[in-house]
């Protein structure tokens, strides 16, 4: 069995605030765009298109976020540690700014666009014959409030899990 040594000692400590801040803000400024784009065309069927490209785009930036760490900032190399580190404190950037963002969108001008989807989770779950009662209790967790304490938490374990299996295919010997 592998040791999950944290600490190893032939791998340097770079600063990571640096690297993780840039990681950070590619990702919010990602995150906010896909965000809109819904918004701007009015449709909140195509968020679920646009929270897939996403999911795609967040594994694949974790990976090349690390990466990047281990090869130019670290001098090529990164324990297991280092690497959950730094996707931990890029996802705590990214989950900040992106709270931001919503909360911003939620109160100005997305709050029509949150109504219109409201509205369409409503329908669908009618469509599907749920009883009113489960509707009500769905629909209460589609507050603003709820919406954005779930996504920053959400933000934090999933680059947290994308950054434990990068992180273990990453570290260097």
């Amino acid at each position: 069995m592998e040791n999950l040594d944290f600490t190893n000692s032939m791998a340097p400590n770079a600063p990571m605030l640096k690297p993780a801040l840039r990681a950070g803000l590619l990702f919010s400024a990602v995150y906010i765009v896909l965000a809109l784009i819904p918004q701007l065309i009015g449709n909140p069927d195509q968020s679920t298109i646009f929270g897939f490209i996403n999911f795609a785009v967040v594994v694949v930036g974790v990976v090349l976020s690390i990466r990047y760490y281990r090869d130019q900032a670290n001098n090529r190399r990164l324990s297991y540690g280092q690497g959950v580190l730094f996707s931990l404190l890029t996802s705590l950037i990214v989950a900040v700014l992106s709270s931001i963002f919503q909360i911003i969108s939620l109160s100005t001008f997305g709050k029509a666009f949150f109504e219109k989807m409201k509205e369409v989770q409503f329908n669908k779950m009618s469509e599907q014959g749920l009883p009113e009662e489960s509707i009500d209790m769905a629909m209460n967790f589609m507050s603003p409030g709820f919406i954005v304490a779930s996504s920053f938490f959400g933000v934090i374990i999933f680059f947290l899990i994308v950054g434990l299996i990068a992180s273990a295919f990453l570290k260097t010997n």
